[in-house]
């Protein structure tokens, strides 16, 4: 007994009403029946519409008003009610529908689609299919609609059918040619756009560049149509074409249809960079040299020789050689490019051996004044003082002779700077001249140099930039500027010592890396000038040993005295030291007492007796007795603070007395051994001496 009459198969209709069912793999409670069905409108052979409802199991799929669909029709015998069965869906509602394509798919049976419409993504289910999916739908085009439920930030997209391949298309397309000239970024050439990145599934193989159109209009309208456009080596005709600044190019435009952002498409280079500009200009016949300063892929600059000014190079310039066989600094000789309008290009690129160029030449030697010290990164400057003679000084003479009689200095302060000659034309006395701390020799730290120091060195001017660079820079004179002078009287382990000065007796440290312009070894008793460190009162610093006597200044004024003691002879003086038990420095320094004191006591109060010794005497061989009158100068011994006599020459000889020569026998009241092994109490020096009385 069968109550069902099927009327018609395969019957097409349209969806008035859908079900407000929920698949049961997303309802929350169970459903009424009612809520299973639906009503059709059902479109007879005949032309006739006929509205049926429809009941759906478990499974189906979603309707929305307006789906068409196809039924089975089937007649109720005991009521004669017609009711549509087994509905599948042919064809969506087209309303409110979106293309897009499937770029990202997580195995857990979701993922994400961008939209033609949307820069932002969409989530799908896989569950909201409408066609039987394998369950890899990765990089498919689709159609959907559009939830208003969010799954996330993102809305989700329902309905999903497949479509074939080609059918979605992000942008509308132009079929009008323009010509263009390609453009690169500011920052680094070829870049990334995010708007085409996020719609673009194969972006990770194409790079962004820009192109301006070329036009024959100036007028605004146009103008604003000529804005630059991206381009991507995707869209290139032949996919081989690499695109560099300056290439002409013929293309199309295609317009986003989610942002209306525009961007060239089609593209065939017309004519490369170089030949443009071959074409609109003219080739130098003289060929320069230069520097490569930046090389890239594409471009690069070069800094000629002879001007300051670098020059533009393509690379397709390059000959024999690729852009990586290049790089800052090479040396390399080409052509100039000069176009219309003045502008200049490097063309016939060719690489030289190094050291080819020289950017430096010698102007002179001379003294300079440091203005500004140098650091280890950081350049000086120097002031030009004056050309070095060339007939220098030996080093010896009798001004030497007479310092190393008298023991005092002669002559100029050896710190003192050297008296400056008349300023050659070549060197303005205002122009300065720059040096870098890899200049300086002598073993001169550029740590310890400071303004005021002058340095002998060489002078060279650049020939792009004609400024003054100093090389060989010795250091010969140091600022006088908070000199002190004093004595060494000790150096330990090689590393460190100790200054003695007239204010400081204990001693002032310094470190023996600290000594500069010395030409031997540092040893205790020199005399030495020096400055105080930054900050420390007991650290020197920049010390210098002097000749010996440098520390000794004499005055100009002269005085008179009368010999109170007489210094001895150097064997007189050993005799004494040994037999009469004296200081040797006591015995072998006579004694002056002065006639007047008054303009001495100004400087040196309560000073009545001054010393001095015999290599103080004008003339050595003419010896002062006890009582002669003699005219001496006051030296001052600045590491110390004493006075002393220097230049004495006897004026008035005393009168003559009897002298007496008599012989004394010196015991000494203690045995000189100890006692010896025979119990003995070991044996009495004793000397024999002429002494005069």
């Amino acid at each position: 007994v069968k109550f069902e009459e099927v009327i018609s198969e395969n019957s097409k209709a349209v969806v008035l009403r859908p079900p407000k069912f929920i698949p049961s793999s997303r309802r929350g409670a169970p459903q009424s029946a009612s809520e299973k069905r639906g009503e059709l409108q059902l479109l007879r052979p005949d032309g006739t519409v006929e509205r049926i409802p429809f009941e759906v199991t478990d499974d189906y799929k979603p309707l929305v008003e307006g789906d068409e669909v196809s039924c089975t029709v089937i007649m109720y015998k005991p009521t004669q009610s017609l009711m549509a069965t087994r509905v599948v869906l042919v064809k969506p509602f087209p309303e409110g529908r979106e293309q897009g394509i499937v770029v990202f798919e997580k195995e857990r049976r979701y993922g994400f689609i961008q939209s033609v419409n949307r820069v932002d993504r969409l989530y799908f289910h896989l569950s909201n299919f409408l066609d039987t999916t394998d369950g890899d739908v990765s990089g498919r085009e689709v159609e959907f609609n559009v939830s208003k439920e969010k799954q996330g930030d993102s809305h989700t997209a329902t309905r999903i059918t497949f479509l074939p391949a080609g059918t979605v298309s992000f942008d509308t397309r132009d079929n009008t040619r323009y010509i263009g000239t390609v453009q690169l970024t500011p920052s680094s050439g070829w870049s990334n756009s995010r708007s085409f990145q996020n719609r673009d599934p194969d972006f990770k193989e194409s790079a962004i560049a820009y192109v301006t159109q070329i036009l024959e209009s100036t007028d605004d309208e146009t103008a604003k149509a000529a804005k630059p456009l991206p381009v991507k080596r995707s869209e290139f005709v032949d996919r081989g074409t690499v695109l560099r600044p300056g290439d002409e190019i013929e293309y199309s435009i295609a317009t986003l249809i989610a942002t209306g952002e525009s961007r060239a498409v089609d593209i065939v280079r017309i004519r490369s960079a170089a030949e443009r500009s071959r074409v609109s200009g003219r080739i130098l016949e003289n060929r320069e040299l230069g520097f490569i300063t930046t090389v890239s892929e594409f471009s690069g600059y070069i800094l000629p020789v002879d001007d300051e000014k670098p020059l533009f190079f393509d690379t397709s310039e390059l000959f024999n050689l690729t852009w990586k066989q290049i790089q800052a600094g090479s040396e390399v000789e080409f052509n100039v490019l000069e176009q219309p309008n003045g502008n200049k290009s490097a063309v016939t690129i060719k690489a030289v051996p190094s050291g080819t160029i020289v950017l430096y030449t010698p102007v002179c030697n001379c003294f300079c004044v440091v203005n500004k010290p140098c650091g280890a990164t950081t350049s000086g400057t120097l002031q030009f003082q004056a050309v070095v003679s060339e007939e220098e000084p030996s080093g010896t003479g009798e001004a030497e002779e007479q310092e190393e009689e008298l023991d005092i200095p002669v002559g100029d302060d050896p710190v003192a700077p050297p008296q400056p000659t008349p300023t050659p034309n070549e060197l303005g006395s205002e122009q300065e001249i720059t040096f870098e701390s890899a200049a300086l020799g002598n073993k001169f730290p550029f740590a310890l140099l400071r303004a005021g120091d002058v340095a002998k060195c060489q002078v060279q001017k650049h020939r792009q930039t004609k400024a003054l660079v100093a090389t060989q820079v010795d250091v010969v004179a140091l600022s006088e500027e908070g000199r002190q002078v004093g004595e060494v009287v000790s150096t330990k382990e090689n590393r460190y010592g100790f200054i003695r000065t007239a204010a400081k007796p204990s001693g002032i440290f310094f470190r023996l890396n600290s000594v500069v312009l010395n030409t031997r070894d540092i040893q205790p008793g020199d005399e030495v000038s020096f400055v105080l460190d930054d900050g420390a009162e007991d650290r020197a610093t920049r010390v210098v040993i002097l000749p010996r006597g440098s520390s000794v200044v004499v005055g100009e004024q002269q005085f008179v005295g009368k010999v109170t003691r007489v210094p001895a002879t150097q064997r007189a003086s050993k005799f004494a030291s040994t037999a009469f038990g004296g200081s040797k420095r006591k015995d072998t320094v006579g004694v002056i007492e002065l006639t007047d004191t008054t303009d001495l006591a100004k400087t040196f109060p309560e000073v009545k007796e001054l010393p001095f010794v015999l290599r103080d005497l004008l003339d050595p061989k003419v010896v002062p007795q006890v009582g002669d009158v003699v005219q001496f100068r006051v030296a001052t011994i600045r590491t110390r603070g004493k006075p002393k006599c220097v230049q004495v020459e006897v004026v008035q000889r005393a009168e003559t007395i009897e002298r007496t020569r008599k012989v004394v026998t010196v015991a000494r009241p203690e045995p000189r051994q100890p006692r010896g092994p025979d119990g003995t109490k070991g044996f009495t020096w004793v000397r024999t001496c002429i002494a005069v009385v």
